[in-house]
């Protein structure tokens, strides 16, 4: 007969990890259990519903996890709520350190452990959205037109200067030109 056993695993810092060992023996299976729930420990991130006083006390954003036919979404809820849902992942989120959350589901239900590893899945996408208070700061520079104006300037002033240069050398070679020419015609007719 094997026995399959699930546990998981509460840390006081809004943590939690689940655990799953099939074995023979009971003693054996909690014990691997025990084992893989602590090495899957992962951080829950808390967010607010509504105004930002007091501590954290729900989920950030609307998360859904899944796991075999069965789809959980939990749903920020104001405080005071409670967690509204299956008593299978009310345990989860209760040690996950979660106050105020409903729940949504779908699928078969009554497989629990595909119920419980939905419901982890959805704990763990809690720190997969990155919301505004999470952005790093960001220093605003001005853009490049503003800040390389003067350069920019001293750029179409070499220009201007050249394209004059160029204009006056040309008048200059025509005025030559038209010199010579008057003055071949002028010693022709002579």
């Amino acid at each position: 007969m094997n026995l399959n056993v699930e546990l998981q695993d509460e840390n006081p810092n809004s943590n939690v990890g689940l655990g799953v060992k099939c074995s023979k023996e009971v003693a054996t299976a909690i014990r691997g259990a025990i084992i893989l729930a602590k090495l899957s420990i992962v951080p829950i991130r808390m967010g607010y519903w509504g105004s930002k006083f007091g501590l954290p006390h729900t989920v950030p954003v609307k998360v859904t996890g899944k796991c075999g036919s069965v789809r959980v979404r939990l749903i920020p809820a104001p405080r005071g709520t409670g967690i509204v849902a299956a008593q299978a992942p009310k345990k989860l989120l209760e040690f996950a350190g979660l106050k105020d959350v409903y729940t949504s589901s779908r699928g078969t239900t009554r497989t629990l452990g595909n119920f419980v590893k939905a419901t982890f899945a959805a704990v763990i996408k809690t720190y997969s959205y990155l919301t505004p208070d999470l952005w790093p700061e960001t220093q605003f520079n001005s853009p490049p037109y503003q800040e390389y104006s003067d350069l920019l300037a001293s750029k179409n002033l070499k220009r201007q200067r050249i394209n004059n240069l160029r204009t006056c050398l040309q008048l200059w070679v025509v005025h030559l030109l038209h010199h010579h020419l008057r003055c071949y015609y002028r010693d022709c007719k002579v």
